[in-house]
């Protein structure tokens, strides 16, 4: 008859793109920890496949932005308070990416991921990353983040991608401490896992995302005192 009763926070999870607001619902809210495995387009789970394409301008708020800053941010206009780290990839050469913020160490560019130039300065003007869906990512090192949270970043798929390949995952290894959006189906999905327990809560877009042009993707996770109150049954194992 006893129950399980670690009840955990929630969050509201919303994805945008281009501004617009995708979708959005209740996820397990990200809990505030050192995470030491933090990538770009890596997973945590080594069978997942890789993104292939390119991405710019990297950016975490430690505070959800409204809808209205989201469609802001799009013009390269940085909503004051809250900036956590912000990865220009403007570098143009070698393996090092500077968090403009200063709050971080340089990022470094694994196995051959590399700066390329956008080819659409009207839009994307400058450098970015181009990745070529084999095994190449970007490690930004151990971070310290949670709760309250908005990460955003420029897009570029070269096709369909692999069901779970990431944008990007921040954690300490599989359902640990996860935080990642990647995609399913063709959408876009978010996810979060608690702790180390073997349960993860995910949303998905609900819609393809456009390939082979540049998309502005925003994830934002907003505390809203909830708690998921379906607590498990449990028993007594003899051996």
């Amino acid at each position: 008859g006893n129950v399980d009763n670690d009840n955990l926070a929630l969050c509201e999870g919303s994805i945008y793109e281009d501004g617009v607001k995708k979708q959005a619902g209740s996820l397990f809210l990200p809990p505030t920890n050192a995470r030491t495995m933090n990538y770009l387009v890596r997973s945590a789970w080594d069978h997942d496949g890789y993104y292939r394409g390119k991405m710019d301008k990297f950016r975490i708020w430690s505070r959800a932005l409204s809808g209205n800053e989201v469609m802001e941010s799009m013009t390269y206009d940085t909503p004051e308070g809250g900036l956590f780290a912000f990865y220009k990839f403007d570098e143009g050469s070698g393996t090092s990416a500077a968090d403009s913020t200063g709050n971080f160490a340089n990022a470094v560019l694994v196995n051959g991921a590399a700066f390329i130039l956008a080819a659409l300065p009207s839009l994307i003007p400058g450098n970015v990353v181009e990745f070529d869906g084999v095994n190449d990512y970007v490690d930004f090192g151990t971070m310290t983040l949670g709760e309250n949270l908005t990460f955003s970043v420029w897009v570029f798929l070269q096709g369909r991608q692999p069901d779970w390949a990431r944008i990007f995952d921040f954690s300490n290894g599989p359902y640990n401490n996860n935080i990642f959006v990647g995609f399913r189906n063709g959408g876009t999905v978010i996810g979060t896992t608690v702790g180390t327990l073997r349960s993860m809560t995910v949303l998905y877009s609900g819609s393809s995302i456009f390939t082979n042009r540049w998309v502005y993707l925003s994830v934002t996770f907003t505390a809203n005192g909830n708690v998921d109150n379906n607590n498990l049954a449990l028993c007594e194992g003899s051996i």
